[in-house]
């Protein structure tokens, strides 16, 4: 989580984020109750079919939009993020701009504070 991701969130309106590693498997959903993820809205990283099942679950999945920072290889800031939710049968996407511009993350520091629930 970086800098940009977290205020982006705020703007979503969240406070704090909690940081969970999961391999999904062919059940996605179990597999974040297994591992005592209760939430009905997340931010993740996964392949197309794990969302899929997800929305289809009637979770709300944050997706960060990310570019590579002008400061290193493997280091990225947050353009914004998609927020993904079932509306009936169709999928609908609301896109909130990063409040901190690209070029200013690259001059600060990328790391949040510290994780929060």
């Amino acid at each position: 989580m970086t800098h940009g991701q977290f205020e982006t969130l705020k703007i979503i309106g969240y406070s704090g984020f909690y940081k969970n590693d999961i391999t999904f498997t062919s059940d996605p959903v179990d597999d974040l109750v297994k591992a005592n993820i209760l939430d009905r809205t997340i931010a993740l990283v996964a392949p197309s079919y794990v969302v899929l099942k997800l929305l289809n679950a009637d979770y709300r999945l944050i997706e960060f939009v990310n570019e590579s920072s002008k400061r290193a290889k493997g280091v990225f800031t947050c353009k914004g993020a998609y927020i993904h939710e079932m509306e009936g049968c169709s999928i609908k996407s609301t896109y909130v701009e990063c409040p901190i511009p690209v070029e200013k993350q690259d001059e600060a520091s990328l790391a949040p504070p510290s994780r929060t629930k």
